[in-house]
């Protein structure tokens, strides 16, 4: 199927879009609590907005000047390792101690290499 033929069902797909998600995990180590009973619960609603004009001003802000790597979704399966937040705060737990980060971490924007290419991207180049 031609690319220009996709793309009408990807946009009513993006403003369709609303997820739900939750979790349950340990204390978090940065909340130093030990030992003690307890449990973090997450829950999370969300959708699509039809542009990044559409966020609230402080996160356009924080993403044309601290997190510019959040400005576009990855166009495919990226080829690195999976990011939690276990992992991704470990990686600054110094910095954070020491006072000398803001999260998340500032993020240029940079050209990963894809694992994985969509059907759709693999088949649309083809088309050019």
């Amino acid at each position: 199927m031609p690319a220009d033929k996709l793309q009408p069902y990807y946009d009513s797909v993006a403003q369709e879009t609303f997820f739900t998600w939750e979790r349950t995990s340990q204390w978090l180590p940065w909340m130093k609590m030990g030992d003690q009973e307890g449990y973090l619960f997450y829950s999370v609603t969300g959708g699509t907005v039809p542009s990044l004009e559409s966020l609230p001003d402080y996160i356009q802000k924080d993403i044309a000047t601290r997190i510019p790597l959040y400005a576009h979704a990855p166009k495919c399966v990226l080829e690195m390792p999976d990011e939690t937040s276990w992992t991704y705060f470990a990686k600054h737990f110094d910095e954070y101690l020491a006072g000398d980060v803001q999260f998340p971490v500032p993020a240029p924007e940079e050209d990963f290499p894809c694992k994985i290419v969509p059907a759709d991207i693999a088949f649309g180049q083809f088309l050019q």
